[in-house]
């Protein structure tokens, strides 16, 4: 055997053999990104089905937002305007290197004409997972497309008559909110594609039959726009499943060209009040990083040290990962000791006892055997301090005649008559808050 051949068999069985890994990317009903193994040879549709409840009647039953297309004055009450052109934007954050299968959403429709729409695949711009969540329903601008007499704004930036972004000028957070959230079209197919869709109706689109592979590397954020195109001389309101209330962070965003509310607030709004029901597969190759789940621990009165759990997703129950608990109390340097593994993916750590009035911090770090690390968020919770030994209950019996306030008539009695009077219970607590009565 030559030395070449002896060298290449030594690399090729020194080199770890990395899978590949087909996922059901989601974000669920909390607002977060859920990431799901799929079986051998399982497509999209069925994953879905085994993962959600009931997807084909939720079309029907789940609550729906709609993407408006009107090329013709049409007044519909229940709308905010007409001469529409609306369009959706999901993005996703994937856990390690790799490219897109295939893309799933649903149709509904409840009025018009419901054809066709424009998907269209990105890479959305890194700062939206770090938008805060201080208002979850925002107007972050577009680009002016002074070539369109009727709505001359415009979400691309191919189309826009100057590369200059317009941010709502009567805010004054546009370090914050102001900037393109799509980032860079992904070469899959320059312009999107067209896509025929029918009423109350799951449709996919395979990414790999129809257009370049769309790659992406881990944690390049990853994304999809749906635009209304279809046409219709009465307007066509096109819904898309959604599903409402989400956790931050928030990963739908919606263009009005003419506004959400009025002509002011043109342009794009991040929709913290739903999710669009968007699935995609995505195939990662090579393995993800840890992801770290936990339950944070809340405000509590005892001083004793605590037991934090945290589960570790990581390639198999059986893969070694080294896990460490990060805390500290007030001020004090960082105290980093090591979580055991308890079962499956499961960890557990201790957090140092505190003294009444004392704020606690913690954080988790996992590192696989690759030397990928990641850090979970600092959480944190206070030690309550005993304000009231007593707590005073109104029983709702009738006050005295002319007192229509029992906090007032609690404020008026002294403490020697509390005996005699029947409208309030006592409870010898230990009480860690400061009453609404006055005592």
């Amino acid at each position: 055997m030559t030395p070449l051949k002896t060298l290449f068999l030594f690399l090729l069985f020194a080199m770890p053999l990395i899978g590949q890994h087909r996922v059901l990317l989601h974000i669920d009903k909390n607002g977060h990104q859920e990431s799901m193994p799929l079986r051998k040879n399982e497509q999209l549709h069925d994953a879905v089905i085994r993962f959600s409840a009931s997807p084909d009647n939720g079309v029907l039953t789940h609550f729906r937002d709609s993407l408006r297309h009107f090329t013709a004055s049409k007044d519909l009450s229940y709308e905010f305007g007409n001469l529409e052109k609306e369009m959706m934007l999901m993005w996703f954050e994937p856990y390690a290197d790799g490219y897109v299968r295939e893309v799933l959403w649903a149709v509904g429709s409840d009025i018009g004409e419901t054809k066709e729409v424009n998907v269209r695949a990105w890479y959305p711009n890194p700062r939206l997972k770090n938008l805060p969540n201080t208002d979850p329903q925002k107007n972050i601008g577009y680009y002016r497309n002074l070539n369109d007499p009727i709505d001359p704004v415009t979400p691309f930036l191919e189309l826009a008559t100057d590369s200059a972004w317009i941010y709502p000028s009567r805010s004054r957070d546009s370090a914050t909110y102001g900037f393109d959230p799509l980032g860079t079209e992904a070469t899959w197919k320059k312009g999107g594609m067209n896509v025929p869709v029918k009423p109350y109706s799951w449709h996919s689109l395979d990414m790999l039959s129809t257009g370049d592979t769309m790659k992406f590397l881990e944690d390049q954020l990853i994304g999809f726009t749906i635009e209304n195109t279809a046409t219709s001389a009465n307007g066509v309101r096109q819904e898309i499943l959604s599903m409402p209330l989400p956790d931050h962070p928030f990963h739908s965003f919606k263009f009005y060209p003419r506004g959400r509310l009025s002509t002011i607030d043109r342009g794009w709004w991040m929709r913290g009040d739903f999710e669009w029901g968007m699935y995609m597969i995505v195939e990662y190759t090579r393995n993800p990083r840890p992801k770290i789940i936990t339950r944070r621990l809340l405000n509590s009165a005892t001083t004793s040290a605590r037991t934090v759990n945290a589960v570790i997703k990581v390639e198999s129950e059986t893969e070694p990962v080294d896990v460490k608990l990060h805390a500290r109390i007030n001020d004090q340097p960082w105290a980093i000791t090591p979580m055991n593994r308890t079962s499956g993916f499961e960890h557990a750590g201790t957090v140092p006892g505190a003294q009444p009035g004392d704020s606690v911090y913690y954080y988790f770090t996992a590192t696989d055997t690759s030397k990928r690390t990641t850090t979970s968020p600092t959480y944190g919770y206070g030690i309550l301090k005993k304000r009231k030994p007593l707590l005073l209950l109104y029983n709702g019996k009738n006050l005295p005649s002319g007192i229509v306030d029992p906090t007032i008539y609690l404020k008026n009695t002294m403490k020697i008559d509390f005996a005699t009077e029947p409208y309030y219970d006592f409870c010898d607590i230990n009480f860690f808050t400061v009453p609404e009565l006055h005592t």
